[in-house]
């Protein structure tokens, strides 16, 4: 009898010791519950705010294009301008470095033609010499 007690006593503290698991994970899974719904929240809303500021500086960016069209022909008068004194600029660059180069290619020249006059300079004081070792 003292046995089958204290197995339904068991039983019970068993039972109630499940009951208290379960409400507290019943708790913690509410808890957690909010806690994603609150970040989920916080990062929609955050995201909104982004795509509002997106939204903001595109309608001002086509607003600043639409002011730009009506002030493009004067722009653009000023910027074929600007583009024609760079492209005149760039043209007396390059006619200025193929001057240079010409100069250098003069001088490469010269250079080798000493060279070659050297060599030559030397065969001959070497076919002297062997003249010389012959007589």
């Amino acid at each position: 009898e003292a046995l089958e007690f204290c197995r339904q006593g068991l039983g019970y503290m068993g039972d109630e010791i499940l009951l208290n698991v379960k409400s507290e994970m019943e708790q913690t899974v509410k808890h957690i519950k909010s806690e994603v719904a609150e970040i989920v929240e916080n990062h929609n809303e955050s995201l909104a705010a982004k795509l509002d500021s997106l939204s903001e500086k595109l309608q001002e960016s086509l607003a600043s294009k639409e002011s730009n069209r009506s002030l493009s022909p004067v722009r653009s008068r000023e910027q074929g301008e600007a583009n024609r004194r760079l492209v005149l600029r760039r043209e007396e660059q390059i006619l200025q470095i193929n001057d240079q180069l010409t100069k250098m290619a003069e001088q490469l020249n010269k250079v080798h033609q000493k060279s070659d006059m050297d060599l030559c300079m030397q065969s001959l004081a070497g076919k002297i010499d062997l003249q010389k070792m012959l007589d």
